[in-house]
């Protein structure tokens, strides 16, 4: 078996790749050999590969030979960014899906005190990024306000007709000097049924991420309205702004339309230059992001809102402006500021090597959840 690498990914190391496999490697070609197997018999290879910076759907080239025979295939392999592991990799008519909200609300800028009343984002202009807010929890399933240490908020999961919902993710993160945001949380599904859940850990700068596995939980409940809710967030002072937000990253598959490549990676990226990604592996299409983001801010003036997204040749500037078209608030107040938490899906037509780039200019913030999709070659 002869595989081909894409640069600059490179072959690692030679000896063993299991399973009876022996390969060697130089440069992008890596050569293994394996004894005849019997008909109908199969075999694992795991050959060690340097993925080097990239990420996305690396196209990798297969040659098998046997007597008499040789097969050439090519298809794409997931190769996940930095500091954060593939979760789910697919390909078919899929479509993404987000959703999302905050858990915190800003009451004034710390220069100013807080106000003995919280005031609704849409009506604060001193507290407009998470860095200058004093903040409090946020009741936003339409209870009254309480000044407790709990905090919940709802967002809409819109799925297409006719969908079926092969995988979602939900994560949620937050950061302060005060508080801690729990691992064990409660998924509240459109029809009221509450659903507790523990997630798995990432540690971030002075706070804390957890992400879940919940397709047969989304895939039972539904499109519509979900309410997020935690015993305990994070509040106080923090280095480059408190944050506390969730979010669903969903993959659906549709019984008609384009074939993708699609994945969904989970980890947590602090992007302090840039994050890429490869969408096309070979062929040009529309291709699809989903991502949440944390410690986005939102530009005022001419300072900050320098968080670009650049899909295949589209630009999306200010991509981490604290919002989130899911939040019910979105639609009463097109100004809602989720002060650091960003939740989109977002398309634009790929050359067939087209990739995603999220970079910044003056603030890091992180890539807390990742899905994207991209047209099959």
């Amino acid at each position: 078996m002869t595989i081909t690498l894409p640069s600059p990914m490179t072959a690692g190391s030679t000896g063993s790749a299991g399973n009876g496999w022996d390969c060697t490697g130089a440069e992008a070609t890596i050569t293994c050999t394996h004894a005849l197997l019997p008909a109908g018999a199969s075999s694992t290879l795991k050959p060690h590969v340097d993925v080097g910076s990239v990420a996305g759907f690396q196209p990798v080239r297969v040659r098998v030979a046997v007597p008499g025979q040789a097969v050439s295939e090519r298809f794409p392999v997931v190769v996940a960014p930095q500091q954060m592991r593939t979760v789910y990799a697919a390909t078919g008519r899929a479509q993404l899906v987000s959703a999302g909200n905050t858990l915190i609300r800003g009451t004034a800028s710390r220069g100013i005190g807080i106000l003995p009343i919280p005031l609704p984002i849409g009506h604060r202009g001193p507290c407009a990024i998470n860095d200058e807010c004093s903040v409090v929890p946020y009741h936003g399933d339409g209870g009254a306000y309480a000044a407790s240490s709990g905090a919940r908020s709802r967002a809409r999961l819109s799925l297409p007709a006719g969908a079926h919902v092969s995988y979602a993710r939900l994560t949620w993160a937050g950061r302060g000097s005060k508080g801690s945001l729990p691992a064990a949380v409660r998924l509240v599904d459109p029809s009221g049924g509450t659903h507790g859940i523990t997630g798995a850990a990432t540690t971030l700068t002075a706070g804390r991420q957890y992400s879940a596995d919940v397709t047969s939980l989304i895939a039972n409940g539904g499109g519509g309205t979900w309410t997020f809710a935690a015993d305990d967030l994070f509040t106080g002072t923090a280095v480059g702004g408190v944050f506390d937000g969730w979010s669903l990253q969903v993959v659906v598959t549709l019984p008609s339309g384009p074939e993708r490549n699609v994945a969904v990676f989970d980890g947590a990226q602090q992007v302090g230059q840039q994050l890429v990604a490869r969408l096309g592996a070979g062929t040009a299409g529309t291709a699809q992001v989903g991502s949440t983001l944390w410690d986005g801010d939102r530009r005022q003036g001419n300072q900050l809102g320098d968080d670009t997204l650049r899909l295949g040749s589209s630009t999306v500037s200010d991509v981490g402006h604290s919002a989130s078209a899911s939040a019910p608030e979105s639609a009463a107040d097109p100004n809602w500021n989720l002060l650091g938490t960003d939740v989109a899906t977002r398309s634009a037509p790929v050359a067939g090597d087209g990739e995603l780039t999220f970079s910044t200019g003056q603030d890091k913030f992180y890539v807390g959840a990742l899905a994207i999709a991209g047209p099959v070659s």
